[in-house]
């Protein structure tokens, strides 16, 4: 796994079964052609149902630099987001061995506040969730193209040493205490877009 600090550039390489093969075919197919653009690969907790129109991808890639997919298939649909880095990193266990992603799509619901709202990610929000114990890293990133009426900002957080649904247990607990005691952006918003586990 490329550790998310150690990046300017990433691609986010979902993919979803179409249904037109069993599971474990899928599988097998998506893990070679994704073994091959040399990024970490996740799987959606839960997994996407294959065939589903509108449930979501069932693998995300953090590819590093890369601006390509990997070739298509009749087996997936395959979409590509192209993020740069963006505003403040914290790295608490830089080597840490990470076995999973909390991906949060975020944005200020007033876009007359955006530089406010980005000092208060990085000076205040960033710092705040990573000392909750939850996570080895937090990485923050922007669309490379902005695009009007849309999510541009991500937060990607890695958890190591523990089990996602003890991180995000573990993160969503703190937030009623920050909240409480007016450390939330009043024009923040976002939150858990995926939570992924190491395939």
């Amino acid at each position: 796994m490329h550790r998310l600090h150690r990046l300017e550039a990433l691609t986010l390489v979902a993919t979803k079964p179409t249904g037109t093969v069993d599971a474990a075919t899928w599988e097998d197919r998506t893990a070679t052609e994704v073994a091959n653009v040399g990024g970490g690969l996740f799987r959606l907790d839960p997994p996407a149902p294959a065939g589903r129109p509108g449930a979501g991808h069932s693998h995300v890639m953090a590819v590093p630099g890369s601006t390509r997919p990997p070739r298509s298939s009749t087996q997936a649909d395959i979409r590509t987001d192209r993020w740069l880095r963006h505003g403040s990193t914290v790295t608490p266990q830089p080597d840490a061995d990470v076995s999973a992603l909390i991906v949060a799509e975020v944005l200020t619901t007033d876009p007359a506040r955006l530089d406010e709202w980005d000092e208060w990610y990085d000076a205040v929000h960033l710092p705040d969730m990573m000392e909750c114990d939850a996570f080895a890293g937090g990485t923050r990133w922007h669309r490379a193209d902005l695009r009007d009426g849309s999510v541009n900002h991500l937060t990607i957080y890695e958890i190591a040493g523990i089990e996602l649904s003890e991180a995000v247990s573990i993160s969503a607990a703190i937030m009623p205490g920050l909240i409480a005691a007016g450390r939330k952006h009043t024009c923040h918003a976002g939150g858990l877009t995926m939570a992924l586990t190491r395939v």
